[in-house]
């Protein structure tokens, strides 16, 4: 039976955290799915790949993990070492050490692309999922389907990640200026829909006065800082999105050419009132059909 072509095409939503170093080591074996986590389906974890730095080949959740630490551990070697730098034109009050600005700040970043849904994928030709998605009324929930591994198409598939990794990069480049931070990206096929976690340190070129040369320096506050930066983010992702090809639907925010950074929620009631609407006119039209027939 074809599905039902109710719902369109929503606004790729991004969602980014912040972590301290001693959190990270656990979510990039997450993500690598060193262990398989208990909310995922575990038939489908084989479906996942993963690209480390500038290797586009897919590699092994286990070597993938490796090669992203020893990259993280070097830059932050490296970023020490300008720290330290730094640190010799301060004052012994002012000094501080790099472990303590580790300690206390965000030293990694992790964004999720694109959090939209699964009709989206079907709608763009990269895979098929089993069941019709409907509003359940009764739980206010939405009934999801299940990938079908046979319906995958990886050339699409491969495509759409290739974009949004050269997305990713570019963004750095243009907001941080560089992005030698970039890390990671893992593909997950195992959970509900198809997602990519980018993982990377938030490095940026910056010129310092004080060694009166550019130098590089952690630092998230300016890009990250709240919902204004993030919608910034979402608009720029859709928009990189629209000219490479793909179909996205515009938000209600910020007219043409603008797409609504809407959270879950926000966009679950506007789906469903549109829904409502729908179900009305039709059930008005029906009684106007009805009162015609009576007629004659």
């Amino acid at each position: 039976m074809e599905k039902e072509n109710i719902f369109n095409s929503s606004p790729p939503i991004a969602t980014f955290k912040k972590y301290k170093s001693g959190t990270v080591d656990k979510l990039i074996r997450h993500n690598f799915r060193i262990k398989v986590p208990e909310n995922v389906n575990p038939e489908f974890t084989k479906y996942n790949f993963y690209y480390v730095s500038d290797k586009k080949e897919k590699i092994i959740n286990d070597k993938g993990f490796d090669l992203t630490n020893n990259k993280r551990f070097e830059l932050l070697k490296n970023i020490e070492e300008d720290w330290n730098k730094q640190q010799q034109k301060y004052s012994e009050a002012q000094k501080s050490t790099f472990k303590d600005f580790c300690n206390k700040h965000n030293t990694y970043i992790e964004i999720v692309l694109p959090a939209t849904r699964q009709e989206w994928f079907e709608k763009m030709g990269i895979c098929q999922f089993t069941d019709i998605q409907v509003w359940d009324k009764k739980t206010d929930t939405r009934k999801m389907g299940q990938l079908i591994p046979e319906s995958i198409n990886y050339y699409k598939l491969n495509e759409w990640v290739n974009i949004e990794i050269n997305f990713m990069k570019q963004w750095m480049k243009n907001n941080l200026k560089t992005d030698m931070g970039y890390l990671y990206s893992t593909v997950h096929m195992d959970e509900t829909t198809p997602h990519i976690h980018f993982g990377f340190i938030p490095i940026s070129k910056v010129f310092s006065k004080k060694l009166n040369e550019e130098r590089y320096i952690i630092s998230n506050n300016r890009i990250f800082g709240g919902k204004k930066q993030l919608q910034k983010f979402n608009n720029y992702h859709a928009n990189y999105l629209t000219k490479a090809g793909y179909e996205i639907e515009p938000g209600e925010i910020g007219g043409k050419g603008s797409y609504n950074a809407m959270n879950f929620r926000e966009v679950k009631e506007f789906e469903r009132n549109k829904l409502e609407v729908k179900v009305v006119i039709m059930q008005w039209i029906f009684e106007k059909l009805k009162n015609l027939n009576e007629i004659n």
